[in-house]
């Protein structure tokens, strides 16, 4: 892991950071380095200890960094999570985008809206873009996937008749 492994955010004033930075990333991220945390859009938390490796590459001018990028680098992923009350969301708007900025760092990218609560999250649900995933702090060993593959396509479905 990164430098940023031992580093407590006590600055942070949004708990959903902390349950990112903790839970989250133990969980689904495993082994990954935290490259940018930032609350809000003007100011930076904490930056990695790879920036390097965020920063030699050209991005595009004014592109806007979700609120927390972790880098895995085992599995060639880099998680981009934006936190609702914080940051907003990851709508199929702000995907491309992401996508068009980063799109010179050959990593698979998984986006990641993270919420407090399912109450949260009830009234936003429909700004959610397909083919990103959804984490709940306070259910954190749970994920919900926005995919548009069909998985029930093999599965037999037989109604539940059970009383």
């Amino acid at each position: 892991m990164g430098e940023c492994a031992h580093v407590r955010y006590a600055k942070m004033q949004h708990p959903v950071f902390q349950a990112v930075l903790g839970k989250f990333r133990r969980r689904f991220a495993p082994g990954s380095e935290v490259l940018w945390v930032s609350e809000q859009r003007s100011r930076l938390v904490r930056l990695g200890h790879s920036r390097r490796n965020l920063l030699e590459l050209p991005l595009p001018e004014g592109i806007d960094l979700p609120n927390i990028v972790l880098l895995q680098r085992k599995l060639s992923r880099m998680f981009l999570v934006e936190v609702i009350g914080a940051g907003g969301l990851l709508n199929s708007t702000r995907c491309a985008e992401l996508r068009r900025g980063l799109r010179g760092f050959r990593l698979k990218l998984v986006f990641i809206t993270a919420s407090a609560s399912r109450s949260e999250l009830r009234d936003r649900l429909h700004e959610i873009a397909w083919q990103t995933h959804v984490w709940i702090a306070n259910e954190p060993n749970h994920i919900i996937h926005f995919d548009c593959k069909p998985h029930l396509a093999n599965a037999t479905l037989q109604p539940n008749t059970r009383k």
